[in-house]
């Protein structure tokens, strides 16, 4: 009997370890989530896709799943788009603003094969009723570009002014360009100072919040004088912090400024590379181009050893645009060895992508 209690007391030892344990993982996963989608808004691509596969990882939440398919979408990474039929379901009973703009997201990218512009402003809105600031962004583009309604751009600017009232720095970047395209606009062009201003005051403000989009914005500004006397070091300035922080676009541009020799910056090949390959790291978009340079020995010299491992990164992690060359490579054994097998198995990915018209 007593061995029996000792037995009985040690199963609910651990299950109350266990239980503990599993709250912890939800604490730890929620935390990462709500990291991620902070630097989702400060258009930190990479870093918001890293944080939420380890909350994904923790636990297996539809939220986590769909967040972690907007974040790859953010930096050119389409490996995951088949959404299982439960998880919309499981998202449309969350009743909570991102599970709405989640599916909206899923209608408005096609994630079910085929996008639906209606339905994807439904849940647009659904959201934004629920203060979503990220889906009144997207209600705004939608009204811009007449995608599932009729084009408004009054309307337009009205979806940006709320989400900037609520504090959302894409907002004021999307009200810094809302001005920008105005400058465009013959009716506008005895404006241009004052545009001008509005961009920069936006563009200033989103930048001192934290938003890297804003950053590299604004340092293009400072470079070509317009809204604010014109200042090469502050430009490199907001452009180095956007890239420090994570922005893939920020150092590619570095990477052209040191590759050109720019705004008081020595030419510098060294450097161009080592922006480059940082934002190769984080976007796939760049790995592809970092592997055509390789390839063709264009600024660097000819190496496809170099070539090749770009390609495949980009390919392995569901960059399209590169699985062609990948297959091309292994079978003619260009920087790596011979393999016909892995050759048709690229080839047969490209062709999938090409029937599917996703190029």
């Amino acid at each position: 009997m007593q061995q029996i209690f000792k037995i009985v007391l040690l199963c609910m030892l651990i299950h109350f370890i266990c239980s503990q344990e599993k709250v912890q993982n939800s604490d730890d996963a929620e935390k990462f989530f709500q990291m991620s989608l902070d630097c989702y808004n400060k258009q930190i691509m990479s870093r918001s896709l890293r944080l939420v596969t380890k909350a994904y990882t923790l636990v297996k939440d539809d939220r986590y799943l769909m967040q972690k398919i907007i974040a790859s979408y953010g930096y050119q990474n389409h490996k995951q788009k088949i959404i299982p039929k439960e998880c919309l379901e499981n998202l449309k009973n969350n009743n909570d603003g991102f599970s709405f703009y989640a599916i909206g997201f899923y209608y408005h990218y096609g994630l079910e094969g085929k996008r639906n512009y209606k339905k994807a402003f439904y849940w647009y809105k659904k959201a934004a009723n629920a203060q979503d600031t990220r889906a009144m962004n997207q209600i705004s583009r939608m009204y811009f570009n007449g995608h599932g309604v009729t084009k408004n751009h009054n309307k337009s600017l009205e979806w940006t002014s709320q989400a900037v009232h609520l504090g959302d720095t894409n907002a004021m970047v999307n009200m810094g360009i809302h001005y920008y395209i105005k400058l465009s606009l013959r009716r506008h062009r005895h404006k241009i100072e004052q545009n001008s201003k509005e961009i920069f005051k936006w563009w200033l403000k989103a930048s001192e919040l934290g938003n890297t989009a804003g950053m590299w914005r604004l340092s293009d500004l400072y470079f070509e004088g317009r809204g604010v006397k014109k200042d090469d070091l502050k430009g490199l300035y907001w452009l180095k912090k956007a890239a420090n922080l994570g922005n893939d676009y920020s150092m590619s541009k570095l990477s052209n400024i040191y590759s050109e020799g720019k705004y008081g910056i020595k030419k510098n090949d060294q450097q161009a590379l080592f922006w480059l390959d940082k934002a190769a790291q984080n976007n796939n978009y760049y790995a592809k181009k970092l592997g055509d340079m390789y390839y063709n020995g264009q600024h660097v010299e000819k190496d496809y050893i170099k070539a090749f491992k770009y390609y495949h990164k980009a390919a392995k992690e569901g960059y399209h645009r590169a699985y062609y060359i990948v297959g091309f490579m292994y079978q003619e054994g260009l920087g790596v060895d011979k393999n016909y097998k892995k050759s048709d198995y690229w080839f047969k990915k490209d062709m999938a992508v090409d029937r599917l018209g996703n190029q």
